[in-house]
């Protein structure tokens, strides 16, 4: 891979907005683990935010805390241990995370209390994997129908401005209180993403899983995870 890709994120989502720098130690954390294309970015490019917050690539560690929090009672925790890490997040914070031992992709949804993805055998090529799952996205990937079905992005940055480093747009009152009726406009707002990540997360019991693949999950029971 070259920054090849990384251009093209560009032309699918949006342009860069703001970097933050990705500092050594974090590198050398995953070097040897993460796909040669990811590294490649985060030396060259850093940490990026794309479109005023459509994308962003994130700080697997910072993150830490709320992936453990959303997969803590599931099948994946249970089943698959932890090494979920995540590598990305949208605009309403659909994480995307990736589990080392066996490459499978998941996508945390706090908006509808779930998580979404495929569950692999550990078989692809990390480079493979990881690639495809968080570099080669799209604007219509990455945004979010209201109840008719009409994306909401811009509308959200037009509401409520663009977003910074560390928010998220969010619906007040949550999907989880009201349902449906949530997904709209005017209940949008813009908030700290660590912070409400957690509150939507105490808001329902153990997400729903909409998993491919899931029998590769039993499999992955009898399979030892080795210790990092």
């Amino acid at each position: 891979m070259s920054l090849y890709d990384f251009d093209r994120m560009i032309q699918k989502i949006g342009a860069v907005s703001e970097i933050r720098p990705v500092p050594a130690e974090i590198i050398t954390q995953y070097e040897a683990v993460l796909s040669p294309t990811l590294i490649e970015i985060w030396k060259e490019k850093g940490f990026c935010q794309f479109a005023q917050g459509a994308y962003q690539l994130v700080n697997p560690n910072e993150w830490q805390p709320v992936v453990d929090a959303w997969l803590a009672g599931t099948d994946y925790e249970q089943q698959l241990g932890g090494h979920f890490y995540a590598l990305s997040r949208t605009a309403f914070n659909e994480l995307y995370i990736f589990h080392l031992e066996t490459k499978s992709h998941l996508i945390i949804d706090p908006v509808y209390g779930q998580i979404t993805g495929s569950i692999e055998d550990g078989t692809d090529e990390y480079d493979t994997a990881i690639s495809s799952f968080t570099i080669a996205i799209n604007q219509e990937r990455v945004d979010l129908e209201d109840i008719n079905d009409k994306p909401l992005f811009n509308r959200a940055v037009k509401k409520c401005g663009g977003l910074g480093w560390d928010e998220m747009y969010t619906f007040e009152p949550a999907y989880a209180l009201i349902g449906d009726a949530a997904l709209n406009i005017k209940y949008v707002n813009k908030v700290n993403a660590l912070v409400q990540m957690m509150v939507l997360r105490q808001m329902i019991d153990v997400p729903k899983s909409i998993i491919f693949n899931m029998d590769w999950v039993k499999e992955a029971a009898r399979q030892p995870i080795k210790d990092e």
